[in-house]
């Protein structure tokens, strides 16, 4: 099994005959089917199922712990008991590096904005500047991308310009 930037990678393989939907010198990766119900918990937009107290503290948490420079959102999959087999999550940065659905810091504001801290984010002293703003988020659970964001989203975004938080030495490094 070879190893590709720390992700195990089951085999490679080349396309010679039906390219409709895979051309050659294209990669896609697949993962097995989630068996279950298949839930969104959160969006990088803003959206938030506030059942999903779990999934929600974890994304406050990971800004957090992140020094304020990271968050996983747009969190989906299959609750199996006490457990989640999650797929295709968002990383917002402030920089913008992880692709078309890193929103930067206005995805953060968006998504903190909407956020509703619950009795874990209040033991583990998690802090939320943007508590009830309602930032303009997304009340679908679609997933948003850069290009739908307005030019002043995309300069702060991009310049990594909030009003509502300071970047901080992260708590991991």
């Amino acid at each position: 099994m070879d190893s590709i930037s720390h992700f195990k990678v089951l085999g490679l393989f080349s396309v010679n005959e039906d390219t409709t939907y895979v051309t050659p010198f294209e990669y896609v990766a697949i993962e097995p089917y989630l068996y279950g119900q298949f839930e969104k918990f959160n969006s990088n937009g803003g959206f938030e199922d506030f059942s999903a107290l779990v999934l929600n503290t974890f994304s406050h948490w990971t800004w957090q712990v992140s020094g304020h420079k990271f968050l996983v959102c747009d969190l989906q999959g299959v609750q199996k008991g006490r457990k989640y087999i999650l797929t295709d999550p968002c990383i917002h940065s402030v920089d913008g590096r992880f692709g078309m659905t890193d929103l930067g810091v206005v995805g953060m504001e968006k998504v903190l904005s909407n956020h509703v801290c619950n009795a874990m984010c209040y033991a583990l002293g998690l802090e939320n500047p943007m508590a009830g703003l309602r930032l303009g988020a997304r009340k679908s659970q679609a997933t948003a991308y850069v290009f739908e964001l307005s030019e002043s989203d995309i300069y702060r975004a991009n310049e990594a310009r909030t009003h509502y938080f300071t970047l901080i030495e992260p708590v991991v490094q």
